[in-house]
């Protein structure tokens, strides 16, 4: 029956809720080491703390915020902030299910796939069993082609079916410079902060 609506759950393996633990666990041993709070020690407790609760905050929205509501006319996908992104049924002509080998592990995708065999959407991270995905094959009356028991590489994958990959990857070395750049800066303002204190 449409509306159609499935939502993003957890993931197997992803221990997502750990970062913010880390971040916040960190700035209270380095406190604990110097007995007591004190001048860049209390700014980096602060900002820590307050960098660990929006990276929970995020995380929490982007495992449980998104969602993908079919009705009689659209497929609609919902992101973790609100923003949306809608196709037309008509141009959707099959459903296809990758798990991807990366770097932090196995990681389960699912396409919508045009008449080309273009993806026309992808979703990441969703948490949806093969059942789930099937069920919404058949409310969009679209075959769906199962490979979750085979990975993949993101070379086969951009292969396989065009308009897969994001930009992060397919330019890989350029995303991990800027990736770097603001890391390197703050560990070179923390070096300098440290280095004036003492």
């Amino acid at each position: 029956m449409l509306p159609f609506s499935l939502h993003s759950r957890p993931w197997r393996g992803r221990s997502w809720w750990l970062a913010p633990l880390v971040f916040i666990a960190a700035p209270v041993w380095v406190a604990i080491d110097h007995h007591g709070l004190r001048g860049q020690i209390l700014i980096w407790t602060i900002g820590s703390l307050a960098f660990g609760l929006l990276v929970g905050a995020l995380q929490f929205a982007y495992v449980y915020r998104r969602r993908i509501v079919v009705d009689d006319l659209t497929v609609s996908y919902l992101n973790m902030f609100g923003g949306t992104t809608q196709l037309p049924r008509t141009e959707i002509q099959q459903i296809a299910l990758r798990t991807m080998l990366t770097r932090t592990g196995p990681e389960s995708r699912m396409f919508f796939l045009g008449s080309s065999g273009q993806s026309l959407l992808r979703v990441a991270r969703f948490g949806l069993t093969y059942d789930e995905a099937s069920e919404l094959a058949a409310v969009l009356r679209v075959p769906i082609d199962p490979t979750w028991d085979r990975p993949a590489t993101l070379e086969r994958l951009a292969t396989e079916i065009p308009g897969a990959l994001t930009w992060s990857e397919r330019h890989r070395g350029l995303y991990a410079a800027l990736i770097m750049i603001p890391i390197l800066g703050v560990a070179f303002l923390l070096t300098l902060l440290m280095h004036r204190a003492n």
